[in-house]
């Protein structure tokens, strides 16, 4: 539709003689009254809403939003192609999903805090766990063995460890009997509990926190049951991504509003992550670019065979 520059400057003029109420509706709020939220599926679906949606209520508390609505998927590709495509607003990430997130939305994305874990620190580390009764005690006991990647846009249970075996000399493809792909952190550590694998990929922040101990405490496999027999270097921390597109206000609320969770909203912050946190600090992209590195050195890799 053309539209005649008096028209244009005649519509502009009414704008500015707006009161401030009627100004008001050109808010953040108002153009984005539905706000989405997803969260990569590190642990099954049920778990991983169950797990955030005390923070969707804080999200419309805090925020002022008419609908906080939360989403998962069944593999991280899921909400990285829900992020290129605009049907989510805020997505919680893994390093690598956040670093194919930003390749294929063409750097729509703005990494706006990470989690301090409970000794204030914001990395984590990739291991490969085997059942605590198993006679194999470090990785070279595991060659010819069996061993269950997590997802091929997980960090720590795929990117992380498949980069770093290769780097020392035992690419998994060369190194193990047979791999294969668990679907979610949960799933890889299930397959090794039941004998399915004999080793698998999983997250593991210090001694009593990691994605095992998460099943431990919520009784999916015994006390116990599994034990670590390599650790990756460290990663940064996950970070929560809104998209670029969003209203700068917007994304600096969003910000200011997870620094703040911890004070303003204290029970649903301890339910969210298990009372294992110190909170949230500032990200930034600069912060993934190593992760970046290590998908380009995956993918070539697997390109020359």
């Amino acid at each position: 539709m053309k539209l005649h520059r008096r028209s244009v400057l005649a519509g502009l003029s009414a704008v500015a003689a707006l009161p401030a109420a009627a100004a008001a509706q050109t808010d953040w709020r108002t153009q984005h009254p539905v706000f989405n939220v997803a969260v990569v599926p590190n642990e099954n679906q049920q778990a991983v809403l169950a797990r955030f949606q005390p923070l969707a209520d804080y999200f419309r508390n805090a925020l002022g939003f008419r609908d906080v609505r939360l989403h998962t998927a069944n593999d991280y590709a899921g909400i990285i192609e829900a992020m290129r495509a605009r049907r989510v607003d805020l997505a919680f990430f893994g390093p690598a999903a956040y670093a194919r997130a930003f390749e294929v939305t063409g750097g729509n994305t703005d990494p706006l805090v990470i989690e301090l874990d409970e000794n204030g620190t914001a990395f984590y580390h990739s291991v490969i766990v085997v059942r605590a009764d198993s006679p194999h005690r470090k990785l070279e006991d595991l060659r010819g063995r069996t061993f269950a990647f997590v997802d091929p846009n997980s960090t720590s249970g795929f990117v992380v460890p498949n980069y770093f075996l290769h780097q020392q000399g035992t690419p998994a493809a060369q190194f193990f009997g047979r791999t294969g792909f668990a679907g979610s952190h949960d799933n890889g550590a299930l397959s090794v509990v039941n004998g399915q694998y004999e080793s698998a990929a999983v997250w593991w922040r210090n001694e009593n926190n990691s994605s095992f101990h998460r099943m431990m405490d919520r009784n999916l496999i015994p006390r116990d049951s599994l034990r670590v027999v390599w650790t990756s270097p460290r990663i940064p921390e996950s970070p929560w991504t809104a998209r670029r597109d969003l209203p700068q206000p917007m994304r600096d609320a969003i910000r200011q509003a997870m620094i703040e969770m911890p004070t303003r909203a204290p029970e649903q912050f301890r339910h969210i992550l298990d009372g294992k946190s110190k909170g949230f600090v500032p990200s930034s992209h600069d912060q993934f670019q190593p992760i970046i590195e290590m998908i380009r050195f995956n993918q070539a890799q697997r390109r020359s065979g």
